[in-house]
């Protein structure tokens, strides 16, 4: 919404400075546009948004976590466990990772997906829906309308 406000001032880009406002993100795009949607009317109420593109949006991250596990995609959890100690680093997130796991997302920042674990479930000591970052998931998934 931020960079909306900015684009819509900047009077290089030749935008109306209260002209519709459309959205569109895909994947972790997709989240986005769809958490500003929904902030939209109260974050940036000035904002003429008339529509958002939320497209194959990890809306619930908490459920989608198990679901690349063993497949080629599988580091994509490590790297969320990464985000997500960066974003919230006192919530204990690396604390569910076992002495392997610990190592891995540390490694992941320097490699591609290819180079990612093929089970990284068993990085983890604990089960992530019954840790202590339980209360963390709710306020980093779109709401379902």
């Amino acid at each position: 919404m931020d960079s909306i406000r900015a684009a819509q001032r900047l009077t290089s880009a030749l935008l109306p400075a209260a002209g519709l406002v459309a959205l569109w993100g895909y994947s972790e795009g997709g989240m986005a546009s769809g958490a500003a949607a929904d902030l939209q009317t109260s974050y940036a109420p000035e904002l003429q948004v008339k529509g958002a593109y939320v497209g194959a949006s990890p809306a619930n991250l908490q459920l989608l976590a198990p679901c690349p596990d063993g497949k080629p995609a599988a580091g994509v959890l490590l790297y969320m466990v990464n985000g997500m100690n960066a974003a919230y680093p006192k919530a204990g997130f690396l604390d569910m990772l076992n002495a392997a796991g610990r190592q891995r997302p540390r490694c992941l920042m320097n490699a591609g997906p290819d180079a990612s674990p093929a089970r990284p479930l068993a990085n983890f000591d604990a089960d992530q829906r019954r840790s202590p970052v339980q209360h963390i998931w709710p306020s980093n998934r779109l709401p379902q309308q």
